[in-house]
């Protein structure tokens, strides 16, 4: 007999994706990733979380002097080439 798939819930697959975007500094992606979990869903209070986390990571590059350089998707220069 065969034991039936386990198919993760699209908030596991959603925190995942967030997770790994936000541990390669795609931060502005992985707060767009971890706002697919619900607010009624178990995950949620793991979603907050890591939400949290990223909103400080963001902070941080806001207010350090290099802070400037860190890709904003409303204007998506690359800050080693401003001509781009």
């Amino acid at each position: 007999v065969q034991e039936p798939l386990v198919v993760p819930r699209s908030s596991e697959t959603a925190l995942d994706r967030a997770r790994a975007l936000f541990e390669s500094g795609r931060l502005y992606d992985a707060l767009r990733a971890v706002d697919l979990v619900r607010p009624t869903d178990p995950l949620r209070a793991d979603a907050d979380k890591l939400k949290a986390a990223i909103q400080r990571e963001l902070l941080t590059f806001q207010t350090s002097p290099g802070g400037a350089e860190l890709t904003n998707p409303t204007n998506p220069t690359n800050p080693t080439n401003p001509n781009q």
